[in-house]
C-alpha cells in the first residue's frame, strides 16, 4: 500500500533522521504533542500502533522542518472548500417577535454550526428564524444568510433585512422609510408595521436555507470532517 498516509508518515521518518538527535521530542513540543504520538505517527507496519496526522499537525510540521509535506496543499484546499460550507448561526432573528440580544444567553461560539448545501463567503452571519409574522415568506426554523459587513439603509428600502435598532432588538422585516430622515419603518407580510426606528445595523437577506435543508454539525461530526479534510482514512 503507498497511500498518502504511508507517503506523509515516511517523509516524516526521512525529517526526522535528517535533521537527528532531539528531533522527536522538538516536533513533539513545537506541535503540543507527547513524543510518543510522534513515534505513532512514523509507523507504518501493520503490526505498530499508528496515528493519522491531521491538517493542523501537518501545518506545524511544515514550519518546524521548513519542509512542505506530501498532500499539505490539497488538504488545505479540501478544507477551504468545505469551510465554505459550514455556516454559524450567530442567534435568532424575530419576525414577528423582538429578539434582544443581551438575553440570549448565547455562548461566544453562537447558537450551532449548520452544513449548507452550498459554498458561502467567509463573511457570512446565519440567524435562525423565530415567529411567523413573515409568513408565507419565511418560516420559524429558517435560517437567513447576511453579510457581517451590514449594508447602507438606502439600499436596502423596499427588501427584506436583518436589522437592529437602537433599543437592541433584533428583526428580520421589510425595510421601508419612515416619517423623518434616518428613522425608517419595519414591515411585517402579517403583524402590524413597526413604525419611525432607528437602526444601528442592517443586512440585506442575502440567502434562505429552509428549515429541512440544513443540517446542524455536532462535535462528533466536526471531528470527522477534520480527519477528512487532513486526507487520512
Amino acid at each position: 500500500m503507498n497511500s498518502l498516509g504511508d507517503k506523509q508518515r515516511r517523509w516524516l521518518s526521512e525529517q526526522l533522521e535528517r535533521m537527528g538527535r532531539g528531533a522527536r521530542i522538538g516536533l513533539a513540543n513545537h506541535l503540543n504533542i507527547r513524543p510518543d504520538a510522534v513515534t505513532r505517527m512514523t509507523n507504518i507496519s501493520n503490526s505498530k500502533e499508528t496515528r493519522d496526522i491531521s491538517l493542523e499537525e501537518l501545518v506545524g510540521m511544515a514550519e518546524f522542518f521548513k519542509e512542505e509535506p506530501p498532500g499539505l496543499r490539497e488538504a488545505k484546499e479540501r478544507a477551504s472548500q468545505a469551510a465554505q460550507t459550514v455556516v454559524k448561526v450567530v442567534g435568532r432573528i424575530g419576525a414577528g417577535q423582538e429578539i434582544l440580544p443581551e438575553l440570549e444567553q448565547l455562548p461566544p461560539e453562537g447558537l450551532f454550526q449548520i452544513e449548507v448545501p452550498f459554498p458561502v463567503p467567509d463573511n457570512t452571519l446565519a440567524f435562525e428564524v423565530e415567529g411567523e409574522s413573515m409568513w408565507p415568506r419565511y418560516d420559524p426554523g429558517d435560517v437567513v444568510l447576511c453579510w457581517k459587513e451590514g449594508t447602507n439603509a438606502n439600499e436596502v428600502i423596499g427588501w427584506e433585512a436583518a436589522v437592529m435598532t437602537d433599543q437592541g432588538q433584533r428583526y428580520l422585516k421589510r425595510i421601508l422609510h419612515g416619517s423623518k430622515a434616518k428613522l425608517f419603518n419595519l414591515e411585517s407580510f402579517n403583524a402590524p408595521v413597526i413604525r419611525d426606528v432607528k437602526l444601528t445595523w442592517i443586512s440585506k437577506v442575502q440567502l434562505v436555507v429552509r428549515a429541512g435543508e440544513w443540517r446542524q454539525i455536532g462535535r462528533a461530526a466536526q471531528s470527522r470532517i477534520s480527519k477528512k479534510l487532513a486526507g487520512q482514512r
